[in-house]
């Protein structure tokens, strides 16, 4: 389609010194060069984009960048209180306690994560899978997630990637009515100029300037040069092209200039709205975003909490609760969650359709604890809700009879209390023939308590055999007795032996398999710095859901998630006020998700201090 085009883009992009060479045939056009020399970054990225760290975001929202969840983090500017200015689902009100407060510094310029990348796509051009690419989704394509500047395999990749949407969504009617803003009569140049303003103000973001309209209408003046035949549909194919691979669209540009009283940048509409629907929803605004930008209605708490609450009904809202609650209990691509495999000869009944089935259950939980129950933090580790099919249904002790292959919603009994006592969680933190209560109380030490935990010692053999032990309980005891694991073990394990009433595969025992033996799930656990007695899984995971440390860990992802990086010592004040209204009863997930569009960390940015 294109001519002449390899030669051509040489001459017109020494300037933005970009690198041709071995892409014959592939667009790199004057619009482009511009473009880059023109918006802001010329193709230069922030240091951050979405890593998978710690408690981090995994890329699934927010401001794309470093993720987790620790002290630390980007330097930023105090004061401004950086507060919730207004609560929903309880009174709460502010803590009075002394705690660090102002707007964390960020980059100004992050890139979207693979994720925010794919259903930026999905979104505005309804591309989920390229057709010349074995179906794979666009991010395929693209180099992986990472911080820092962008490196010359990144740009290749957005480069491919840009270049096969453009050809699939040219070559399908349906698709390309989703780019185009006309039928092109004529020479097309009045259609192509409409595209390039109204397709540009949803790809960028923002309205494009005038000057960057005139950049792209150079495509339409340099037609004969740039494709085969100068036809409108060719000549909108390299429009689109440019769109996808240019900066204001890989990037999501925070850069109004406009200060408040402490010398905080004052985001913009279009800012604001931008966070919004990559918090809530991981990808690109809708039209009712758009317009609520254009008409620069997104400036005071008010007005953000309206959009925001119209769009947590959206369903894209429950597919990004679904990916944050996925990096919350570490079930990522490639995780443990995926891979759980057992000893057949001892559980021939755990399947692949059951490891699908639990995972999806998972899922399933937590939506319908947080939209369909409106469910509070406690009732994640509480609800007796879970999803079951006819394959999962033995395991809890329920008749498959009653069940075909789809999951179907039922009420377990009491001692099933909150999503750590279904199949995936107990399953996955399992051996393959026994249970084990060492990494079932790491998971809940470390990832949900947010407790620290030293790396174990390189190599200990204990030497002590499963034979002659009752329980497994008491051989795990025995294995960790020495000086050297003790000290860890004594606080991690008492976890899992209270939920020994769950074997390998998660069905609830009440003796061993192996021995007949009784089950004890009697336990001393340790949270919120306190020992407490446990009688098992209904009175820890009570613990659990009333627990302070559990809920600041909880908030603390979710802000790392808001704001696309690790929390910081300037969040306290907004951990406080948002832990402060996670104790009422009424005070659901929802509302701490709206509230965290209330801070003022939400509309104002503070420079990110550059390294030396």
């Amino acid at each position: 389609m294109r001519r002449h085009l390899w030669e051509w883009q040489q001459v017109k992009c020494q300037d933005v010194g970009l690198d041709m060479n071995g892409r014959k045939g592939a667009l790199r056009t004057l619009g482009l060069c511009a473009l880059l020399a023109l918006t802001a970054g010329c193709g230069k990225t922030s240091k951050h984009r979405g890593s998978h760290e710690s408690v981090g975001t995994d890329g699934i929202g927010g401001a794309a960048g470093d993720a987790g969840v620790g002290s630390g983090g980007s330097a930023g500017s105090g004061g401004g209180g950086s507060g919730v200015n207004s609560g929903s689902g309880g009174s709460g009100g502010d803590v009075v306690v002394p705690c660090n407060d102002g707007i964390v510094g960020s980059s100004q310029l992050p890139r979207l994560t693979q994720q925010q990348y794919d259903r930026t796509i999905r979104d505005l051009l309804g591309v989920t899978a390229l057709s010349a690419f074995d179906d794979q989704p666009p991010s395929a394509l693209l180099g992986a997630d990472h911080a820092g500047d962008l490196t010359d395999l990144d740009w290749r990749g957005y480069l491919s990637a840009g270049e096969a949407i453009a050809v699939q969504v040219m070559a399908n009617p349906e698709l390309r009515a989703r780019f185009m803003a006309c039928t092109p009569t004529g020479d097309g140049a009045a259609c192509l100029h409409d595209t390039i303003v109204e397709f540009g103000r949803r790809a960028f973001r923002r309205p494009l300037t005038d000057a960057e309209i005139q950049r792209f209408e150079t495509f339409i003046d340099e037609r004969d040069e740039i494709t085969e035949t100068g036809a409108a549909e060719e000549v909108a194919e390299v429009i689109l092209e440019t769109f996808l691979v240019s900066p204001s669209f890989i990037q999501r540009s925070e850069l109004s200039t406009e200060l408040d009283a402490a010398g905080h940048f004052v985001l913009s509409s279009h800012e604001v709205a931008s966070r919004l629907s990559y918090m809530l929803w991981g990808s690109t605004p809708d039209l009712e975003l758009d317009r609520a930008a254009d008409a620069d209605a997104l400036q005071t708490p008010d007005q953000v909490r309206a959009e925001a609450e119209r769009m947590i009904a959206d369903p894209k809202a429950r597919d990004l609760v679904a990916m944050f609650h996925r990096v919350y209990l570490d079930r990522g691509a490639g995780s443990a969650w995926e891979s759980v495999r057992k000893d057949t000869s001892v559980f021939p009944e755990f399947t692949e359709p059951v490891v699908r089935a639990m995972n999806e259950e998972t899922d399933r939980f937590f939506d319908a604890v947080i939209f369909d129950e409106a469910g509070s933090f406690a009732e994640l580790f509480t609800s007796p809700l879970a999803f079951v099919n006819r394959d999962t249904a033995p395991l809890y002790g329920l008749d498959p009879a009653g069940f075909d292959t789809a999951l179907t919603r039922v009420v377990l009994e009491a001692e099933r209390p909150g999503v750590l006592t279904r199949l995936g969680f107990l399953a996955t933190y399992s051996s393959e023939t026994h249970t084990s209560p060492t990494l079932r109380g790491s998971f809940l030490a470390s990832r949900i308590l947010g407790m620290e935990l030293v790396a174990p010692p390189a190599h200990t053999d204990p030497g002590v055999d499963r034979e002659g032990f009752e329980t497994n309980r008491e051989f795990v005891a025995a294995l960790t007795a020495p000086t050297e694991c003790a000290a860890c073990h004594t606080l991690i394990d008492p976890f899992g032996f209270a939920l020994e009433a769950y074997d390998s595969i998660g069905r609830y025992q009440t003796r061993e398999a192996d021995t007949g033996a009784p089950i004890d799930t009697l336990a001393e656990v340790t949270v919120d710095g306190a020992s407490v007695t446990v009688a098992g899984p209904a009175e820890l995971m009570s613990l659990i859901g009333a627990s302070d440390a559990a809920q600041l860990q909880y908030v603390r992802t979710w802000i790392a998630h808001t704001f696309g990086r690790p929390v910081n010592i300037l969040d306290e004040c907004v951990e406080q006020r948002l832990l402060e209204r996670l104790t009422n009863d009424d005070y659901t997930v929802l509302d701490l998700l709206i509230d965290l569009t209330q801070t003022e960390a939400f509309v104002l940015r503070a420079p990110l201090e550059e390294g030396p």
